[in-house]
């Protein structure tokens, strides 16, 4: 039986016969939703206080937030997603936890993936850098990466942190 396993099923036309083949998918690298090891370095984009992280079994455990129970499962846990993980600010009105869908209508799928397209889909209004960001909820957040940057000095003096790489494309 298949049970937790794979169940592969192959046609031999040589010789006319059906073979089985049961794999037990145990390879972490299948899985982008992993536990995070506190000796590795952690990746992380600060953007005005947002903290932006690729989702981890300890972003799910630690929320406790019903939605990101469902990414305990194995067959969830095979796509990443990014993660508002921490907010260092009150200047948005923003949900902790909250799971990042697009970023000025691109999809994301880790966190170099939201970096890029943020670094490369800057939109400007009156001159002034924006980017537009909806959440997996349909919540969306539009952030003017001028004051993005102003309020990263400021809290940056507490928090000692690297400026995202993000401001040096418009500033």
């Amino acid at each position: 039986t298949c049970n937790d396993n794979i169940c592969i099923k192959f046609h031999s036309s040589a010789e006319n016969k059906i073979y089985e083949k049961y794999l037990k998918l145990n390879n972490n690298s299948l899985y982008k939703i992993i536990d995070l090891n506190p000796l590795q370095n952690i990746n992380y984009e600060v953007l005005g206080g947002i903290i932006f992280m690729d989702l981890s079994i300890q972003h799910i455990i630690e929320s406790s937030v019903p939605y990101l129970i469902n990414y305990l499962s194995m067959n969830k846990r095979t796509r990443s997603k990014v993660i508002i993980s921490y907010i260092l600010s009150n200047e948005f009105n923003i949900k902790q936890y909250s799971l990042i869908k697009s970023v000025n209508g691109i999809k994301i799928s880790n966190l170099n993936n939201f970096i890029n397209t943020v670094k490369n889909n800057i939109f400007f209004i009156n001159k002034k850098p924006f980017v537009y960001i909806l959440l997996e909820d349909d919540n969306h957040l539009l952030l003017d990466l001028q004051k993005c940057y102003n309020i990263d000095k400021h809290i940056n003096l507490s928090y000692n942190y690297n400026l995202s790489n993000v401001y040096h494309s418009i500033l």
